[in-house]
C-alpha cells in the first residue's frame, strides 16, 4: 500500500510512532522519577571505584622502592634518607587513601541498601 505524503497528518504520525495520547507534557509518576536515582547512584559509585583504585596505584607505584630493613649503622645513612622520603610520601597519600575507600564503602552501603528496600518493597505487596 503506497500512502502519499499528503495523507500523513499529524494523528496518523502519532500513532504510528507510538504517540497517540501525548499531548505535549510530561506525566511523571513515581516509578518514572525514581528511576533517573539508579543511574546516578551507579555513576557515582564507579566514579567513587575508579578514584579510588588509581589513589591505589598511586601510592603503590609511590611506595614500590621503599624496603622494609632496619638501619643499624650510620654507615647507610643516604640510604636512610632515601627510605625516609619514599615513607614521608606514601604516608601523606594515606588520608586520601582511607578517604577514597570510606566513600566507596558508603556507597556500595547506599547500593546495596536500594536494591533490599526495592526487594522488600516487591515483596510486601
Amino acid at each position: 500500500m503506497m500512502v502519499s505524503r499528503m495523507a500523513l497528518n499529524r494523528t496518523s504520525l502519532r500513532c504510528i510512532s507510538g504517540l497517540r495520547g501525548y499531548r505535549g507534557r510530561a506525566n511523571f509518576s513515581t516509578v518514572e522519577s525514581e528511576m533517573g536515582f539508579v543511574p546516578v547512584m551507579w555513576a557515582v559509585w564507579g566514579v567513587s571505584f575508579v578514584f579510588m583504585a588509581c589513589v591505589s596505584v598511586f601510592a603503590a607505584r609511590a611506595g614500590r622502592n621503599e624496603e622494609a630493613q632496619i638501619f643499624l649503622a650510620d654507615s647507610s645513612s643516604h640510604s636512610k634518607s632515601e627510605q625516609d622520603a619514599i615513607a614521608a610520601r606514601v604516608g601523606k597519600l594515606r588520608p586520601v587513601k582511607l578517604t577514597s575507600l570510606g566513600i566507596l564503602g558508603v556507597m556500595t552501603v547506599v547500593v546495596v541498601g536500594y536494591y533490599v528496600l526495592d526487594v522488600v518493597k516487591q515483596f510486601a505487596k
